[in-house]
């Protein structure tokens, strides 16, 4: 009787990982939540015709939207938390800020971050809109050593800008004023598509 328990629990926990690999295939590919049921329909199908005494093993793959939604947010925090845990162990780091407009013409802000331990991580840390907070990290504020920005209007003003918010945190956490860099990001952009062009 315990082998049966244990065998359901095996089963149970392999379903789970498998719709957490799906959910992650869809967002890597831009998909939206709905095709999970598509592809669970798919994998039913699919179970019937190859092994069919499996069939119920693939019917406990649960892919509904709201499944697919809860697997994405729990992905979510836990890629945070570790680079939550990450960040607080930086010896110094440079912030990357670049504003983007979205479809409704909102203001956006990506922060990219690049930090230094025993090893280098970088990493897109979050897409805010202007009006929002980028300090949910809790950075030391005096570890940090370079800002590199896109010259948005909204970031590169000295006193209301991004830019000059975070030289005053800097200097209130007696940290001397990083460097700070423009047009680094377009410039690459523009060296991509330049690459690109001859290239091809």
């Amino acid at each position: 009787m315990q082998f049966i328990f244990k065998k359901k629990a095996i089963e149970n926990e392999a379903a789970t990982r498998a719709s957490f690999h799906v959910a992650h295939l869809l967002v890597r590919k831009g998909k939206p939540f709905t095709d999970g049921k598509l592809i669970e329909q798919c994998l039913n199908e699919i179970a019937k015709e190859m092994c069919p005494e499996k069939v119920d093993l693939f019917s406990a793959i649960s892919l509904s939207a709201n499944t697919v939604a809860h697997r994405v947010e729990n992905i979510e925090r836990n890629i945070k938390s570790q680079l939550k845990d990450k960040a607080s162990k930086f010896v110094c780091f440079s912030v990357a800020l670049d504003e983007s407009v979205d479809i409704s013409d909102t203001s956006q802000l990506l922060l990219f971050i690049r930090g230094i331990n025993f090893e280098i991580t970088e990493e897109l840390v979050s897409v805010h809109s202007m009006h929002g907070t980028v300090d949910e990290y809790n950075l030391e504020w005096g570890k940090l050593k370079c800002i590199t920005t896109d010259c948005g209007r909204n970031i590169c003003g000295t006193k209301k800008g991004l830019v000059g918010q975070i030289n005053k945190a800097v200097e209130n956490c007696s940290g001397l004023k990083p460097l700070v860099i423009h047009f680094i990001l377009l410039q690459q952009a523009l060296w991509e598509i330049i690459l690109i062009y001859h290239l091809y």
